[in-house]
């Protein structure tokens, strides 16, 4: 509501992905010629140079355990309930797993009940807000995000520039960063079975996820960088500028 009634200011409006284009121009009945996709870019590091074993040990883990993890916001928005019911499913077949839960938020008193509840307690960090989140996926083997809905999540861009194989939910721009079965698994979103069948197959399949790590990074250097967002940015500009300039 708010960006349809103050669209007259704007001269231009930048959508982070197609999925929030269309969003507003269905919602915010913006027509299409005022809105241009520009996707978020990151500058993809190299986080070597550290003491894994260290950081490993810093928090609990051990090097024989399998270790997801996912981060954002604990809402509901993003899902956390059904990873959780999913890696109650998972730790039967791998009872060495471990999930990596990374931020706060009202969520979490919740989900530590619910995780309480479906006795894997044990198996579940809560690390809230974290500075090392580069570092910290070098200590995982797989990148979860069970969101319900998205615009165009940056924690995946990350996790795929540190060549990490992700599960996550077909929603959203997440569907214009994954590319399904090259980079990760897309499932349903609600969909806690096909969350968990996802996870067991890349944990079952090391080959696999190694390759689709490796694409994602690759995809991630190729077309969300930060020199790529701020090219297409600066072209936007100059474009807008040169139709407002007196014939």
């Amino acid at each position: 509501f708010i960006d349809r009634v103050t669209a007259f200011m704007a001269d231009h409006f930048v959508a982070v992905s197609n999925g929030v284009k269309e969003h507003l121009m269905r919602n915010a009945h913006l027509p299409e010629r005022t809105v241009s996709t520009i996707y978020n870019g990151i500058v993809a590091g190299n986080s070597a140079g550290f003491d894994l074993s260290a950081l490993m040990n810093q928090i609990g883990l051990t090097a024989d355990e399998r270790i997801l993890m996912t981060a954002g916001r604990l809402h509901r928005q993003k899902g956390y309930d059904l990873l959780l019911q999913a890696l109650s499913v998972v730790q039967q077949s791998f009872s060495g797993v471990k999930l990596l839960i990374l931020g706060e938020g009202e969520e979490e008193k919740s989900l530590k009940k619910l995780a309480h509840s479906l006795e894997i307690s044990e198996k579940v960090l809560f690390l809230g807000l974290r500075s090392d989140v580069d570092r910290l996926l070098q200590c995982s083997e797989l990148f979860v995000l069970p969101s319900r809905w998205e615009g165009f999540p940056n924690v995946l861009l990350e996790a795929m520039a540190a060549g990490k194989p992700v599960v996550a939910t077909a929603v959203g721009g997440v569907r214009e960063l994954v590319v399904d079965e090259v980079t990760g698994i897309l499932v349903p979103p609600q969909d806690e079975t096909a969350l968990a069948d996802a996870i067991m197959l890349l944990l079952s399949d090391k080959k696999r996820a190694l390759a689709m790590g490796a694409a994602g990074r690759k995809r991630v250097l190729q077309r969300f960088s930060m020199d790529a967002m701020l090219s297409k940015t600066e072209a936007l500009y100059h474009e807008l500028l040169a139709r407002s300039k007196p014939a």
